[in-house]
């Protein structure tokens, strides 16, 4: 596990997971990389939201001989307010691969200030390509967006935490008492935390 450069506002943790093969090919190539939901690609997706439960990078390669090596990274590109971005994460390989088919699925989780992953936190708002490289050269990209959360659909418990929402966003938040109520998306007084404030 390697830790990205910090995201504006979050940082992201790689973790690899471990590839899965086939048949033989006679040389080394992606037939496809993409972003997804899943490990297995299932669930391809180039738009995500913060609040994402899980954000993966996967390639379907084949290879006929073992001594090649396959790279990830992570760039963020643009920024959540469209201003241009070039932050470049660590890059994570798998090196003297098997000579057969596979994918290789790079799993990004958000982590903390201590650089430590927490599935708990949002992803970074903004724009981002994952790099595929073999042996030293980049052979694919795949650009996908991560989008503020829309409001949730739960009640909202004043005070708690919005840190995947944007600032001053506002939600109804139900009836009660005779009166209408809505929260915002409020930042604390730490400067730093972004809270519900709820009338």
């Amino acid at each position: 596990m390697a830790s990205l450069k910090r995201l504006t506002g979050a940082a992201i943790m790689l973790l690899v997971l471990a590839p899965t093969y086939g048949a033989c090919t006679a040389t080394v190539g992606v037939s496809d990389f993409y972003s997804a939901l899943d490990g297995k690609g299932l669930r391809k997706r180039n738009v995500f939201f913060a609040d994402t439960k899980e954000i993966h990078c996967v390639a379907e390669f084949a290879a006929g001989r073992n001594d090649y090596t396959l790279s990830t990274q992570l760039r963020q590109i643009q920024e959540g307010d469209g201003k241009p971005a070039n932050v470049v994460g660590e890059v994570l390989e798998l090196a003297d691969g098997p000579t057969e088919q596979g994918t290789f699925d790079t799993k990004y989780t958000p982590a903390g200030p201590d650089g430590k992953p927490d599935d708990k936190l949002p992803y970074p708002v903004g724009r981002f390509q994952c790099e595929l490289s073999i042996d030293g050269k980049l052979e694919r990209t795949a650009v996908f967006n991560v989008l503020p959360s829309p409001c949730p659909n739960e009640f909202i418990t004043p005070v708690t935490l919005c840190q995947e929402y944007p600032e001053g966003l506002t939600c109804a938040n139900g009836t009660y008492n005779g009166s209408d109520h809505s929260c915002t998306c409020t930042r604390t007084g730490n400067g730093k935390d972004l809270a519900w404030v709820c009338n």
